[in-house]
């Protein structure tokens, strides 16, 4: 009777053992969006081309995150990513890029950042490069004319 006990607590205790470390461990899904409209306006988002989530989550590189479009938007991209145990209650920095052919386009500095919460993360939409419709961005243009003649 009393190694039947033991052989029960023994099974109990290494349940326990294998069980703690799961229940303590907080998983984190974040969703990432993008809206592309004026990138689409501006020809810098094009059919065939993709858009990814680079950050300190991925090496900030590869293509693996991608983003996929909205079933409520044709402007709306988003990807819904299963992060490490390690980034929740911490922040994560990030960017959107536009692969293609052309190779890829970066979003300007700063990074964006966000702190990753355990459960379900969903992070505001925003325009990509932060913008909006309406918005021009600066750029220095230097003019040569050739006025010989």
């Amino acid at each position: 009777m009393k190694l039947k006990f033991y052989s029960w607590l023994g099974a109990i205790m290494a349940l326990l053992l294998v069980a703690a470390p799961a229940a303590r461990a907080q998983t984190a899904t974040v969703t990432f969006s993008v809206n592309l409209g004026v990138q689409k306006t501006l020809s810098k988002f094009k059919s065939g081309d993709q858009i990814i989530v680079r950050g300190d989550f991925n090496g900030w590189a590869g293509n693996a995150d991608a983003l996929t479009q909205s079933a409520d938007s044709a402007d709306v991209y988003r990807l819904t990513k299963t992060l490490p145990d390690s980034l929740v209650n911490k922040t994560i920095n990030y960017k959107f890029v536009i692969v293609s052919a052309a190779g890829d386009g970066w979003e300007d500095d700063p990074n964006r950042t966000y702190m990753v919460h355990a459960g379900a993360n969903v992070i505001p939409t925003d325009y990509f490069n932060r913008q909006r419709p309406g918005e021009s961005k600066t750029a220095n243009l230097t003019f040569v004319a050739d006025l010989t003649d």
